[in-house]
């Protein structure tokens, strides 16, 4: 267990740049009235993530250009012992920073190539990022198994793709190019705050390998939203859903994966599931 305290870290990252910028703003409220520029101006701390060994923090710092109307995320270490701290990455967009077991490589998602979003490894000590994941679809929540030798993450893929990652993305040209604007659905599941879930795309997991990047589908055929992936029994990755929780857990799997066992947690609609 790491013996860092990450919530009194997050709130100390989240509240001191706020606490300094209205600080400052007292002074400056005598010459004018605070702006929402002023606000967007602050650069905002998140995602903090301790290193299995406990000597380092990673966490994210979000910048945010108005004028662009754009934000960039880049991922900066924090030294537990002495407190300083450097910026760890800073090309394209850089979020969700997860320690390998051994505490010596960093895997996170980034932009910085064209197209989507994928997954990336780089050492903690000094190196260069690889890129281990190459698909038609922006990856997400990248969790480590317990080897070191593998990374599962999320992803949205259309149904009947059949693991074939070039017919996926055929299947997403074909959609980008229907001029068909009509949402049909018969699902009552169809929007999620400003974006439409009527395309066909369901989330799923799989697992990369990192010495031949082979990616696996772990949930072949599933058509079931699932609103976050996260570290949940023993530090094995799971997924959850708001009105039902999925488990996976490593155990004897000949893929040296996880096991498609699913265990139902009803919630009715009595607050959010998170945990067993």
């Amino acid at each position: 267990m790491n013996h860092i305290n990450i919530r009194t870290f997050f709130l100390s990252g989240i509240c001191m740049p706020l606490i300094l910028f209205f600080a400052v703003s007292l002074t400056v409220a005598q010459q004018r009235t605070i702006t929402a520029e002023d606000i967007w101006k602050v650069e905002r701390t998140g995602s903090p993530e301790a290193s299995p060994d406990s000597n380092f923090v990673a966490f994210t710092v979000t910048s945010y250009d108005i004028s662009q109307n754009q934000s960039s995320t880049n991922i900066y270490l924090l030294n537990a012992g002495s407190g300083e701290y450097r910026q760890f990455t800073n090309s394209g967009s850089d979020r969700a920073p997860v320690f390998s077991p051994d505490s010596r490589y960093m895997a996170f998602v980034s932009n910085r190539a064209d197209g989507p979003a994928q997954l990336y490894v780089m050492p903690v000590y000094g190196g260069e990022a690889r890129k281990v994941t190459n698909l038609p679809v922006g990856v997400s929540a990248p969790a480590w198994f317990p080897d070191g030798q593998a990374l599962a993450f999320s992803a949205s893929v259309i149904p009947g793709y059949g693991g074939d990652f070039d017919k996926l993305g055929e299947m997403l040209s074909e959609q980008r190019n229907n001029r068909v604007t009509a949402k049909v659905t018969e699902n009552r599941i169809y929007r999620f705050w400003d974006r439409w879930l009527t395309d066909g795309h369901y989330p799923r997991l799989f697992r990369v390998d990192l010495v031949t990047e082979e990616v696996v589908d772990l949930m072949p055929g599933s058509r079931r939203f699932f609103a976050m992936m996260g570290k949940t029994v023993g530090g094995q990755p799971g997924a959850h859903m708001s009105q039902h929780i999925l488990i996976w857990n490593q155990l004897d799997h000949p893929f040296g994966g996880i096991p498609l066992q699913f265990l139902h947690f009803l919630t009715c609609n009595r607050g959010f599931g998170m945990f067993p």
